[in-house]
């Protein structure tokens, strides 16, 4: 069940174009953590969500029954009696002297107190001293429904999530796992560009650095095997090499390519 839906979104600041998404989605079971450099929108996607933003395109749809723990004061004015609120210690009524941990813990309780299908949470780590993380940790554990975090608390993010979606360029990608795995996959994106790059470097030599095409007729090609020879020890670059030939192979009539057409292939391997 999709509980949040974006399409073809744009939002500009003046002549800055700071998110451009194509397709973004929310389950139910997704426990999803934003991550991004600061000012990349992080925050600005949450609100456009949220409708507090405008895009300047594209269409929102979000489910009714979600909660929203902002990293503003909002001034919640009563907790009730309940276990979570004694699990935080967190205060009876909101007062303005209140701490900003106390502040935060009591926006965290009157979320989780909905129990709402989905919680969309801005930094709720902020503010909080370590056993009030951890306490937090453990109910997000616990949370049955879909989340959505903004945090630069990489083990929160690490305990609680099974989704990261990096921001940058204005675009979204969403990798599988925690933290700990979108930064594995990360490296693994980056070698792989590393690899491209080493190829086409190569390839150029082989063309004398020109755009003429080259015949393709099968992997008996000179050029290509003498990329596989150079290769050999090194199967990934190898695989690349294989894989991009496949995909141009397919195309009806292709009798040839250069090498913009063969950069086009292993980026479409690697992406």
């Amino acid at each position: 069940m999709k509980l949040a839906t974006i399409k073809n979104l744009k939002k500009y600041y003046g002549d800055r174009l700071i998110l451009d998404i194509d397709k973004f989605e929310i389950e139910e079971k997704d426990k999803m953590g934003i991550v991004g450099e600061n000012g990349v929108g992080k925050t600005t996607l949450l609100k456009i969500l949220l409708g507090e933003i405008k895009a300047d395109e594209g269409s929102i749809t979000l489910t009714d029954s979600y909660s929203y723990i902002s990293q503003l004061d909002d001034g919640y004015r009563m907790c009730e009696n309940s276990k979570i609120k004694k699990i935080f210690n967190v205060p009876d009524e909101y007062e303005d002297y209140l701490s900003g941990g106390e502040k935060v813990k009591m926006r965290v309780v009157s979320a989780l107190e909905e129990n709402a299908s989905l919680i969309i949470a801005d930094e709720p780590t902020s503010n909080l001293d370590r056993e009030s993380i951890k306490s937090l940790d453990n109910m997000f554990k616990k949370y049955n429904g879909a989340l959505l975090i903004v945090s630069h608390d990489r083990k929160f993010l690490d305990d609680i999530c099974n989704e990261i979606v990096e921001i940058e360029d204005g675009k979204l990608k969403v990798y599988k796992g925690n933290y700990s795995k979108y930064i594995s996959l990360k490296e693994e994106v980056q070698k792989s560009l590393n690899d491209l790059n080493e190829v086409k470097a190569c390839f150029a030599v082989f063309t004398d650095g020109t755009k003429n095409n080259v015949c393709v007729g099968g992997f008996g090609n000179d050029i290509i095997s003498s990329l596989a020879n150079m290769f050999m020890e090194s199967p990934e670059i190898l695989k690349l090499i294989e894989t991009a030939i496949k995909l141009l192979a397919v195309r009806k009539n292709k009798k040839a390519i250069g090498m913009e057409e063969f950069e086009e292939a292993i980026t479409r391997v690697i992406a």
